[in-house]
């Protein structure tokens, strides 16, 4: 859960989104982000206190982001940067970010909850479980999985899944990050099915056409023998 209190974090921006629960491996090169991670380091304890990661695109930093743990350095170098793997934690929107404390950006922040108290809407799990399936299908036929590479295995997986909140269907269906963003800040899980739902919709017949397109080609590329 969220504090209830707005906090004050350590701000990361970087070009990518993460989702309450996510994963995400980074290696640390730039001298703040160094003295960052040191400085969320307990002493006298292998945990971490929080830091703050937003989407930064063209300079540009998101309003809404994730508080982010370190949960394990994996690597580190003869140079001195190092591999850590971070978990996501909670949603928040920047109140105030100051930029003459540290090397760093160290912002205020607003933890964010859901607005709706009310159960999902089955029917809107039911469509986006629907659309899942249907993507499933195209990128498991011949074709390689449609330009989905590795995700096409995660999208097996993840068709099996009855229990799949949105943040957890998002990261495995190739949302770019602008869309990631969005999701990210929408304040309601039947937002952010109807949200999918709308994406599918889109990329489905994109899909599809992309696979008729590559079998064109393999037909005429090659010469039917008899």
């Amino acid at each position: 859960m969220p504090p209830a209190a707005p906090q004050t974090l350590p701000l990361f921006p970087l070009g990518v989104v993460v989702f309450p629960e996510q994963t995400l491996p980074l290696h640390i090169f730039e001298d703040r982000y160094k003295k960052m991670i040191a400085d969320c380091a307990q002493q006298g304890s292998d945990d971490y206190s929080l830091f703050g990661l937003n989407y930064e695109h063209e300079g540009d930093i998101a309003p809404v982001g994730c508080a982010v743990q370190v949960m394990k350095v994996t690597r580190q170098y003869s140079n001195g940067t190092f591999d850590i793997i971070c978990r996501a934690l909670w949603r928040y929107r920047i109140i105030d970010v100051r930029d003459h404390e540290r090397s760093y950006l160290v912002a205020q922040v607003e933890p964010l909850n859901d607005d709706e108290d009310g159960p999902v809407d089955p029917a809107l799990q039911m469509l986006v479980e629907d659309r899942l399936r249907q993507l499933t299908q195209l990128v498991g036929q011949d074709m390689g999985g449609a330009g989905f590479g590795s995700q096409a295995d995660e999208l097996e997986s993840l068709s099996h899944q009855d229990d799949a909140d949105a943040f957890a269907i998002a990261q495995r269906i190739g949302l770019e990050p602008s869309r990631r963003q969005q999701l990210l800040e929408l304040l309601g899980e039947n937002d952010r099915l109807q949200y999918l739902a709308e994406f599918l919709d889109q990329l489905l017949p994109t899909v599809q056409q992309r696979q008729d397109r590559q079998r064109r080609v393999k037909t005429n590329g090659h010469t039917p023998s008899g």
